[in-house]
């Protein structure tokens, strides 16, 4: 009475239930935003790195005209406001000045020393 199985019913013993279709669907569908994600994160990685230094940060700064650099120093960073300019210095020695300009007449009217 025991006859081996045929093909045809272990096939039929062996499909997947319709949630199993759904869940391998689910899986495959995140398993696939996970890799186009860390795709992308990579890209702008490497593209971070690979980029080139833009010209503009790497040129010195433009002095108002009307602004007299001190003698033997140069300059660092310059702040504009209402009304003051703000100037940041470093002398050949390597002391760090901030000098408060008058933006009308360009007179130096505060110099405060920055310690390192």
């Amino acid at each position: 009475m025991d006859q081996p199985q045929t093909e045809h019913a272990r096939n039929d013993d062996l499909a997947e239930p319709r949630q199993h279709t759904h869940l391998r669907w689910l899986v495959t569908a995140l398993t696939a935003t996970m890799i186009i994600g860390l795709i992308v994160i990579v890209t702008l990685i490497v593209m971070i790195f690979l980029r080139q230094p833009d010209a503009s940060r790497t040129e010195a700064p433009q002095l108002p005209p009307a602004i007299q650099v001190p003698e033997g120093e140069s300059v660092i960073s310059i702040t504009q406001g209402p009304d003051w300019n703000a100037l940041v210095t470093r002398d050949r020695g390597g002391a760090d000045r901030l000098h408060l300009f008058s933006p009308e007449t360009g007179e130096i009217y505060r110099t405060i020393e920055i310690d390192n």
